[in-house]
């Protein structure tokens, strides 16, 4: 279902959008020469190898500086007689050089013959942001004749990323674009009526504060974050800003701003981005989030308009007013359907979440975008994002569920603010969470040039307890007004059911409702 205008105007979109403003996205610029990084090849007799018969365990090490940044996979190419278990470490500047291992391990397979073992550098859904003084390959459960001496290493290759989208970093549920380095420069004319936008992010994670003991000198930990300009030789401070996610709980996450460019006005200025650790690195990682360069003029343009698709996950078409169905379910939606176009003949691809998400947001097949339950998109897919993006719009996703939509699948490509339950949290949050973060979103942004992507959750299966009879607000009470709550909605359900599990009670006949109840 579609506003007339808005149809009108999506179709006009791609004629119409170079003719106002601009935005410069400088992590973008970045990443198009740092696309160009070639393979890490690391030869088998670079490294050392060690056995420790206590452990059982075969070791292989190369010292050597490795930014990891820079590369998306690493495999590991090795033949082997014997049985064992593969996994890989290294020892992290970040982390006060403490040995850190990939959370993934592989089983070797013992036929003599050359096998390559591939790593995705990723933890959780983030990317590794860390330089290795050295890594570490280790053997486990090496036995038998020989002890791992028919076990040979040939080569490792840390391959680089195969397009030039900028890198992502995700903190607290919130997906950007990213500069980390310590110190960047960028030169840059700055276009009139300009202002800079960006956000400063930290990870702060209890785990590197217990592994590196990080508590005791928490004061003097945390980063600075700073930026200079340079103009005809005239340098000034632009920005500065301190963080301590470990003492300020405050500091934690994204933080965002915007600082005026006007007296910058058609000059060419040298932008430099500076980050300063303070006390030792062990544990801070340090992120520029998506800085930007936005010129306003042109904002009130008639071109301008903002672009929403929203997703109601599992909202049935047959049970509501605009499809003809006969009980008041959605009398705002029927409101809204007098003044646009509704498909009646839409079918999805595929009747699974980020599937047919995916083809919503790409205008492909499954097959053509990638999209399984355990796969995410192929690299050279892209997004409606992406294309608004390139079109001088800003975008944003919200999602009230965080496993179909990890950011890693390919949903947060081309999106400025790409925001998911915490990984850490409730891997689901409520309708008005998700519309709360995005008008908040909205509201900074203050232009009309906007792509806002909203999914809901709840009817999939966040169901509160007492629904679908009695919401908490009167303005959604309608459904009480023609039912009660049947007596059998908690039988063999747990006190909050979620839709889900009534769908298989029913299923297997271990609840029933009656023709009406369902409708």
């Amino acid at each position: 279902m579609l506003g007339r205008k808005v149809l009108l105007l999506v179709l006009m979109a791609l004629l119409a959008f170079q003719s106002y403003g601009s935005i410069i996205r400088l992590a973008e610029n970045y990443w198009e020469e740092k696309a160009k990084v070639s393979p890490l090849i690391l030869e088998g007799s670079a490294f050392s190898k060690r056995l420790d018969n206590d452990s059982k365990s075969l070791f292989f090490e190369y010292k050597g500086e490795i930014d990891f940044g820079m590369f998306q996979y690493v495999s590991i190419e090795i033949s082997s007689g014997s049985e064992g278990n593969l996994v890989w470490g290294w020892k992290s500047r970040k982390s006060a050089y403490e040995l850190i291992f990939h959370p993934r391990s592989m089983t070797i397979i013992p036929d003599g013959k050359v096998h390559t073992y591939t790593f995705v550098l990723r933890f959780m859904d983030n990317l590794f942001f860390d330089v290795a003084e050295s890594l570490i390959l280790e053997v486990k459960g090496v036995s038998g004749k020989g002890m791992g001496n028919d076990l040979k290493l040939k080569r490792v290759i840390f391959q680089p990323y195969l397009d030039c989208r900028p890198r992502q970093v995700s903190i607290q549920g919130v997906t950007m674009d990213v500069l980390w380095e310590k110190e960047m420069e960028v030169e840059q004319v700055v276009p009139p009526m300009s202002k800079l936008v960006f956000y400063t992010g930290v990870i702060y994670a209890k785990f590197i504060e217990k592994k590196c003991n990080l508590s005791e000198m928490s004061s003097t930990l945390g980063m600075e974050f700073i930026i200079q300009t340079r103009v005809d030789e005239k340098e000034e401070v632009l920005f500065q800003s301190k963080r301590n996610p470990i003492v300020k709980p405050e500091d934690r996450g994204w933080k965002r701003t915007e600082i005026d460019l006007s007296k910058y006005a058609d000059k060419k200025v040298k932008f430099k981005f500076l980050m300063d650790f303070l006390g030792d690195e062990a544990g801070d990682y340090g992120f520029w989030g998506n800085p930007m360069i936005i010129s306003e003029e042109g904002q009130g343009s008639p071109n301008s308009f903002p672009i929403f698709i929203i997703s109601c996950d599992t909202l049935r078409p047959d049970h509501l007013l605009p499809y003809g169905y006969n009980l008041p379910t959605s009398p705002y939606l029927d409101e809204f359907a007098k003044d646009s176009v509704i498909f009646e003949n839409a079918y999805t691809t595929q009747p699974f979440t980020p599937v047919a998400h995916m083809s919503l947001l790409t205008g492909l097949y499954p097959e053509n975008h990638g999209v399984k339950s355990n796969i995410d998109a192929y690299l050279h897919v892209r997004t409606l994002a992406e294309v608004l993006r390139e079109c001088g719009y800003q975008t944003a996703g919200f999602a009230g569920f965080l496993w179909w939509f990890l950011p890693s699948r390919g949903f947060s490509r081309g999106m400025d603010f790409f925001s998911v339950p915490g990984a850490t949290g409730n891997s689901q949050r409520s309708v008005f969470e998700v519309h709360e973060e995005a008008k908040q979103w909205i509201r900074e942004i203050k232009d009309k040039r906007i792509f806002v992507f909203l999914h809901n959750y709840d009817i999939h299966s966040l169901l509160d307890k007492g629904l679908p009879y009695d919401a908490k607000e009167e303005r959604f009470k309608m459904f009480s007004r023609v039912y009660e709550e049947p007596s059998f909605i908690y039988q063999n359900c747990e006190d909050i059911p979620s839709g889900t599990w009534l769908l298989v009670y029913a299923t297997f006949g271990d609840i029933n409702f009656t023709y009406e109840e369902m409708r």
